[in-house]
């Protein structure tokens, strides 16, 4: 016994430094390339990952989401994205799970959690600057239907500790043609900090 628990520490020892966690092990096990991929496995996915990379290419995002919690109701996240060239935009927002497939936003005011940084040297946007910006934005903040997503199964790489979805957007449930968009999962932290977003 103790010849094999000494080969199975070692083998232990030589395995690759990435994998999926049992939880998100399982969920790929049961996945198909282009199975929808239901709420509940996606409330998993978000608590599991470090970052959702949007479009991603070369280890930058076209945006990026950060899940801060996600509970039975739905997730809060941090949503990042290159703003006017010039700035790096993060906001909360806050969505809610619908009819086991979709997770819609429904409204809720994002204004006052905006944070700016330059992209020139990364520095904040602070006091009077910032507040000119939030200010701008909630004058012309307001959502006429809800914008609901859904994800379709692309594939998953343990050994990145990565999987691929596709976020399809349906506004007021009615799928918008063409907006269709790759979205990275990144499980490993460090991996997620390397992560920068760029200027479409």
């Amino acid at each position: 016994m103790k010849i094999l628990f000494a080969a199975g520490a070692m083998l232990a020892l030589c395995a690759p430094a990435f994998a999926f966690d049992p939880t998100i092990a399982e969920i790929v096990a049961n996945m198909k390339p282009k199975a929808m991929v239901d709420t509940r496995d996606v409330a998993a996915l978000m608590k599991g990952s470090e970052r959702w990379c949007y479009d991603e290419e070369n280890g930058s995002c076209a945006w990026s989401d950060v899940y801060l919690d996600v509970s039975d109701a739905g997730p809060r996240v941090e949503t990042s994205s290159e703003y006017w060239d010039d700035y790096n935009m993060y906001i909360v927002d806050k969505a809610e799970f619908q009819q086991d497939r979709y997770v819609c936003e429904y409204g809720y005011d994002w204004t006052p959690s905006i944070r700016l940084t330059r992209r020139s040297d990364g520095t904040p946007v602070n006091d009077r600057e910032l507040d000119t910006f939030r200010v701008q934005l909630a004058n012309n903040f307001g959502i006429d239907k809800p914008d609901c997503y859904d994800y379709l199964f692309v594939r998953a790489d343990p050994e990145a500790n990565t999987i691929t979805l596709l976020q399809r957007t349906w506004s007021d449930f009615v799928k918008d043609e063409g907006s269709d968009t790759p979205v990275t999962l990144h499980f490993d932290a460090a991996d997620a900090n390397t992560l920068t977003l760029r200027a479409d």
